[in-house]
């Protein structure tokens, strides 16, 4: 079979998901929205996450939170879907690009 097989490794045997939190105000993503100063994710952590099937992304808004598993993810952009009502709303995150 000519797939691609990921392992996990062993600091990664017992890791649920990856949350990142996605802010609403400028679409970007970040390792913690409490820090002041807020560090947002790289491009390689992104599609690590996201190549293990482990990747939810967090949105708070109004005080509400939902999370997210992006249907795609390319480069350092994650694309997450919401449906409300007949509403289907296609929304893109962005990580730090790598150099």
């Amino acid at each position: 079979m000519k797939t691609k097989v990921t392992f996990e490794t062993a600091n990664e045997q017992h890791v649920r998901n990856y949350t990142v939190f996605g802010d609403p105000t400028d679409y970007k993503l970040y390792y913690d929205m409490t820090a002041e100063q807020l560090e947002q994710v790289t491009e390689e952590d992104l599609n690590k996450a996201f190549t293990t099937g482990k990747l939810i992304i967090a949105v708070t808004n109004n005080e509400v939170t939902n999370f997210y598993r992006p249907v795609v993810v390319t480069g350092n952009v994650a694309k997450t879907v919401d449906v409300a009502s007949s509403t289907v709303t296609v929304t893109e995150w962005a990580a730090l690009a790598s150099a």
